[in-house]
């Protein structure tokens, strides 16, 4: 009752008091119905998946009664004709119906991948993915995947990054206790490399290679072998045990070299003997006219 009061003490400050109890009485439950029938505002038209809302409506907030919003299609995908739908804002607060009328671009057919085989994940639908694999005796040149994408500027779609090459390749140069002076991810017909040996090794074999069309190197790749040093040239001391690792030949050849310097040993002093006896017997025969001269009476 009190409810029904108010409005009638409401209708009466208007004007309405001449009408009736009755009448104000039905009124009040009414124009509460009419009020919520005006229509309201929209929110933000939905998000669909191959469609979207041309630029100019994507930050609005929010959209009044019978206004109209225009949809696209989405970077991917397209229509046959150029299409732009239309939704309205209904006056119950939501949206007319549009529905995805887009579908996927497709990028160009891959075609033959020579020396090689790819594998795809949707066909060449656009976000689609490819990956490459070369046969044996083939590397890879370029990306090993590509992807379907959308170029901006020309709303097309393509391959990206490009399809790489499968080439005739030369396995890396594998030399024990050496190394190629420069190294690649992949060697080609026609690549060369320059060997080289680990200090203590020395180079048998050509030290320039290349790649030849068949895939290997040429001439064959050398050998980096241990350097062992002369007997003949060793001083004493442990250099002579990397001469030979055969202890007894080892030992004979420190004797051999004593022997050597015991003889170089005599032959100097043998030589300093004959150099001292010349000089006394020269030192003989030379008069001495002191000793010679007569004594005087």
């Amino acid at each position: 009752m009190t409810c029904r009061r108010r409005h009638l003490e409401a209708w009466s400050s208007l004007g309405l008091g001449r009408l009736g109890p009755s009448v104000l009485l039905s009124l009040g439950f009414i124009l509460p119905a009419l009020v919520a029938s005006v229509p309201g505002n929209c929110r933000p038209p939905p998000e669909l998946r191959t469609v979207q809302l041309l630029e100019q409506f994507r930050n609005k907030k929010t959209f009044s009664w019978k206004e109209s919003v225009s949809y696209e299609c989405r970077p991917g995908y397209s229509v046959n004709q150029h299409e732009i739908r239309h939704a309205n804002c209904r006056s119950t607060g939501t949206w007319s119906l549009v529905e995805e009328y887009c579908t996927q671009m497709s990028c160009p057919d891959p075609g033959e991948f020579a020396n090689g085989r790819f594998f795809q994940t949707d066909g060449n639908l656009f976000g689609s993915e490819m990956s490459f694999v070369c046969d044996e005796g083939f590397q890879l040149i370029g990306s090993s995947t590509s992807q379907c994408k959308v170029v901006p500027l020309q709303k097309t779609v393509h391959w990206s990054p490009e399809q790489p090459q499968c080439v005739v390749s030369c396995a890396k140069p594998v030399v024990s206790n050496g190394s190629p002076t420069t190294i690649s991810s992949h060697y080609t017909p026609r690549d060369t490399v320059t060997i080289q040996c680990n200090p203590g090794f020395h180079l048998t074999g050509p030290q320039t290679v290349t790649c030849s069309e068949r895939g290997s190197w040429e001439p064959e790749l050398p050998t980096c072998k241990k350097e062992f040093l002369s007997c003949q040239s060793l001083q004493l001391g442990g250099d002579i045990l990397k001469c030979d690792p055969d202890r007894q030949r080892v030992k004979t050849a420190l004797e051999v070299y004593k022997m050597s310097l015991e003889i170089e040993k005599l032959e100097l002093e043998l030589e300093s003997m004959k150099k001292n006896h010349v000089k006394g017997h020269v030192s003989a025969e030379i008069p001495d006219p002191e000793r010679d001269r007569p004594i005087k009476q």
